[in-house]
């Protein structure tokens, strides 16, 4: 689908917004922000999967309320901040 996809970007970019320079740096470029962001989701789900011992599920049947996910989600967050936007 990536491979697919990279002609008609640069479809859209030439032909569409009529930018002329496009190199292979270009097609680089996403490849670059997809890995950072792969990583990022990495650090935050090892930071969800922590906060599990410290918020423990309060609702019928010991389920999470979503209460108790906002707050996992929230400490996920703040501990990981940092690293992410860093």
């Amino acid at each position: 689908q990536i491979v697919c996809s990279l002609p008609l970007a640069a479809l859209f970019y030439q032909g569409l917004f009529q930018v002329r320079y496009f190199e292979f740096l270009h097609i680089l470029t996403i490849f670059l922000v997809l890995g950072i962001g792969a990583d990022d989701i990495f650090v935050l789900m090892d930071s969800w999967k922590s906060t599990a011992s410290e918020v423990r599920p309060s609702g019928p049947g010991d389920t999470y309320t979503k209460s108790d996910l906002k707050t996992r989600m929230s400490i996920a967050y703040i501990r990981t901040a940092s690293s992410i936007l860093n």
